[in-house]
């Protein structure tokens, strides 16, 4: 018996703060990457120096996106291991999917990573 037919009021007990819809956002911070982060991480030998893939901080940049051969990457991707030119599979998966490697977060780089080798 559905609470229409017996004509009880449905409440979300127990559901708290979650069933509060969350504000919509339609803004992203300003990249606080420089040029100075990417040079540390270079210095890390955890990415190609700029004379060779040719990166370039998003500091300026009211959000991601990419210009012609570009991609955006996040530089705690990095951090966590990313590197470029990405494997046969991630590649796949991207194009699988129809996504971009910046819809991905942090740990779904960790879990797809699990399968490369």
């Amino acid at each position: 018996m559905t609470p229409e037919m017996s004509g009880k009021k449905q409440t979300n007990k127990g559901k708290g703060k979650q069933a509060q819809e969350a504000p919509a956002t339609d803004t992203w911070r300003t990249s606080k990457c420089t040029d100075t982060d990417l040079l540390r991480l270079v210095s890390e030998g955890l990415l190609e120096p700029k004379e060779i893939v040719q990166w370039r901080a998003a500091r300026s940049d009211p959000t991601p996106y990419e210009g012609v051969d570009e991609l955006v990457l996040f530089q705690h991707f990095i951090e966590c291991g990313l590197t470029l030119p990405a494997s046969d599979f991630l590649q796949g998966l991207l194009y699988y999917y129809d996504i971009q490697i910046h819809q991905l977060n942090p740990n779904s780089i960790m879990h797809i990573s699990i399968f490369v080798q």
